[in-house]
């Protein structure tokens, strides 16, 4: 089975529905066992929303694909594709092709089905003959409805990934009140039935809170009045409610479970389950068990005290990042999630590219998902279990601290004497690199997601709100400018320095604090990492894309698409030979290995960690 991106519990089969990366559908038992699969189909995409009725399985994949299913056999029926299904009216031009999303917008509501196209128009089908009714105009033109609520017979809810909510008669189509409920996705609104009103989610937070704090919220149904509870700085990706609707439930990308006593209209946190070891993009309940999807694709099934009772045989691998030795530029390390791996590497004949493993350190503190290689070939890393590290090649640990929140990322100086930590919480840290010492600490409002070194020995530390410091050798404030987005990653290359993030490949002038180019043409989702080989910038994102741009220009070369999973890890190489390599590696342990001609990436070799 590959990975699992959703998953819902179906009552009157008593078995969870599970859809994956490459557009099949599968059937679990409560106790995680495979019950039935379906077969594969020309649409391989990665199904991201999913709905049911008792005789068809719905689904609409990243490209916009909607599909139904035979729910007893899990037969594949009847598939609307993305480019052709669309009202030719709204389109700026007819030569438009559907948009890749993640939006997970569908519901089955009285024999129709709704949900959005590739075009975010909204679609509405007949369930039974899959034949298409009406296609409205998108609710917003660069929005797709993320989110859709049929729990309440009276009125509909529909969520968007810009943060608005309408309400109002999915039948008719009549939506007459719009509320902000985040600056960004609202994945998941439910209906209470308890105490009659919605609750959403958030993943950005609101008005000053943007990118700084958010969680869920409450909806009066009357007065509309909304009230925010917030509990995370991260993704918000599910919301669930106990049988009774006493609890609500709720976990995401900090891989936290929340859990909150509905029993009167103001919630009250009542505990909180995990961390779990991975970020969390799904969730269901079944009487007193949770279970939990992972964004690795694990899938857990606990108690609603966090005891895990079951697991998904699911092997999980992911190329979290990829970095050569600092003079050793044939020798790449990889975060792999279970440890770290080292690969040698040499041009070859045939236009292919040699690789001898060289180690393979399986820690054992967490998932490992970044890795900055040592002059002397050790290696610095950090882990979900809130460690950072420094191991040898041979994997033995030379020392270890363990912070009090998730650390985001980390950057050693060009002299391999100090390391600068950032932290979720805002903290940031700054150790020796030999022994693991704390020598400085500074701490800012908003979790700090990059860090930086630069030549001079000025430091920069980037926020999620997308705020950049530079401060002295002292971590004192120098100056400050700001990006609209928020950062992945920053890194050098040459004398030009880069951040990647939300709006792209930018490179700055931090003497200036401006941005000078910026790479994200035709991108989509988070823009995860970027490299430089000669006259063209690279850039992957969630989207599971490589965008090729000119250099100074920002004028497209080329666009790889789609990958095998959301990529992470990127490493440009020059080659020895007439063609440079690059190396994408992500989800699922894969590494793509690619050689340049004329700014094109063509694919050499594709091998697993």
């Amino acid at each position: 089975m590959d990975r699992i991106t959703k998953i819902a519990y179906i009552a009157n089969r008593d078995c969870l529905l599970c859809s994956d990366i490459r557009g099949r559908v599968h059937y679990l038992d409560r106790s995680l066992n495979l019950l039935k699969s379906s077969p594969s189909t020309a649409y391989t995409n990665m199904i991201n929303a999913i709905t049911f009725t008792e005789e068809f399985i719905f689904t609409r994949d990243i490209k916009g694909v909607i599909g139904k299913w035979d729910a007893d056999t899990l037969q594949p029926l009847d598939f609307h594709d993305d480019y052709s299904l669309r009202e030719n009216e709204y389109l700026e031009s007819l030569d438009e092709e559907s948009s890749p999303s993640l939006a997970r917008g569908i519901a089955a509501f009285n024999g129709k089905l709704y949900t959005t196209n590739g075009y975010a128009q909204f679609v509405v089908l007949d369930q039974d003959t899959f034949n298409v009714i009406k296609i409205h105009p998108p609710f917003n033109e660069l929005s797709f409805v993320d989110g859709i609520c049929v729990e309440n017979a009276d009125i509909q809810a529909i969520s968007e990934t810009c943060g608005m909510l309408h309400l109002g008669n999915i039948e008719t189509h009549d939506f007459s009140k719009k509320i902000s409920i985040d600056s960004g996705n609202v994945h998941i609104i439910r209906y209470d039935k308890k105490n009659s009103r919605f609750i959403a989610t958030q993943d950005y937070g609101l008005d000053e809170d943007k990118n700084v704090r958010n969680g869920i919220v409450t909806l009066d149904m009357k007065t509309y009045e909304k009230k925010e509870y917030h509990f995370t700085t991260d993704d918000v990706e599910f919301l669930q409610f106990s049988d009774d609707y006493s609890l609500v439930i709720a976990g995401g990308f900090d891989g936290k479970v929340h859990i909150y006593d509905n029993s009167e209209s103001e919630l009250k946190l009542k505990k909180i389950l995990g961390p779990f070891r991975h970020q969390l993009i799904g969730g269901s309940t079944i009487e007193d068990d949770l279970y939990l999807l992972m964004q690795s694709g694990e899938l857990i099934r606990t108690d609603l005290e966090g005891r895990i009772k079951d697991e998904l045989d699911f092997d999980y691998k992911c190329v979290w990042s990829i970095e050569s030795h600092p003079t050793e530029s044939n020798l790449i390390y990889c975060a792999t999630g279970k440890g770290v791996k080292g690969y040698r590497f040499e041009d070859a004949p045939y236009n292919s590219v040699h690789f001898t493993p060289e180690f393979d350190n399986n820690h054992a503190l967490g998932i490992t998902f970044r890795v900055v290689p040592l002059n002397d070939g050790s290696y610095i890393a950090l882990t979900r279990k809130n460690i950072i590290f420094r191991s040898n090649e041979q994997g033995e640990i030379l020392w270890h601290t363990t912070v009090e929140d998730l650390p985001k990322n980390v950057a050693v100086n060009a002299e391999n004497q100090f390391c600068l930590l950032g932290l979720d919480n805002g903290k940031v840290y700054e150790l020796d690199v030999e022994k693991g010492k704390i020598v400085r600490t500074t701490k800012l409002n908003a979790p700090v997601y990059v860090l930086a070194y630069r030549e001079n020995g000025e430091k920069v530390i980037g926020t999620k709100p997308g705020d950049f410091i530079i401060c002295d050798t002292e971590l004192n404030v120098l100056r400050e400018f700001a990006l609209d987005g928020y950062p992945k990653r920053m890194m050098n290359f040459g004398e030009k320095e880069f951040v990647v993030g939300s709006f792209g490949l930018v490179e700055l002038n931090l003497d200036q604090g401006e941005a000078v180019n910026t790479y994200t043409e035709l991108l989509w989702n988070t823009k995860e990492n970027g490299s430089l080989l000669g006259e063209y910038s690279f850039v992957i994102s969630y989207g599971k894309q490589i965008g090729v741009y000119k250099q100074g220009t920002e004028e497209m070369v080329d666009l790889v698409e789609p990958l095998y999973d959301f990529p992470k890890g990127m490493l440009g190489i020059e080659s020895q030979q007439d063609h440079d390599i690059l190396l994408v590696g992500g989800n699922g342990g894969f590494i793509n290995v690619y050689r340049i001609v004329d700014g094109s990436p063509i694919k050499v070799r594709e091998l697993y960690v």
